[in-house]
């Protein structure tokens, strides 16, 4: 069942054309589908990247979230594969293209976790542009202390012997 909704329209500040996405009304009292599509929001607010669809905005109207990002005038990878017979080249390079949006989140230490054809649209120029990020997770990634002296290098243990007795027959 679907709880959010696009509709598209258009910023009459920036003069441009946006995507709005609300949480669909009968999930708008839903405080874990607001912190939900907040998330969404904020992972990619944190990604800057041309296959990875951006978001503009965040905010709340009468009590509904929403969020306002780029539009994409196109079919999502599924659709888009089934109404046409496409080129191996053609499909190879949309595949890149969500490769590389996929690679920027991971270069970020944002994790989809809902990669699939319907998360993927398709432009009219025919670059493949990834989306929906509400499941996302950020991976914490700590940094190796080393230490201040660069002579050092560290170095793994030894392994334990091992004994191969048992395998004789």
């Amino acid at each position: 069942r679907q709880r959010q909704m696009c509709i598209r329209d258009s910023d009459s500040i920036l003069n441009r054309r946006v995507a709005l996405k609300f949480l669909h009304p009968d999930a708008s009292n839903d405080t874990e589908k607001h912190a939900r599509l907040l998330r969404e929001a904020q992972a990619l607010a944190k990604l800057s990247h041309r296959s990875v669809v951006s978001v503009y905005d965040v905010g709340e109207l009468r009590g509904h979230v929403f969020m306002a990002m780029e539009i994409v005038e196109g079919p999502n990878l599924r659709r888009w594969l089934a109404a046409a017979t496409r080129s191996p080249s053609e499909i190879v390079a949309v595949f890149r293209d969500a490769g590389k949006g996929l690679q920027a989140a991971h270069d970020s230490g944002i994790v989809h976790r809902n990669f699939k054809p319907d998360t993927v649209l398709i432009g009219p120029d025919g670059r493949g542009h990834v989306t929906d990020f509400g499941l996302a997770l950020e991976q914490r990634r700590e940094a190796p202390v080393l230490p201040a002296s660069s002579s050092h290098v560290p170095t793994l243990a030894s392994p334990a012997p091992v004994s191969y007795t048992h395998l004789r027959a």
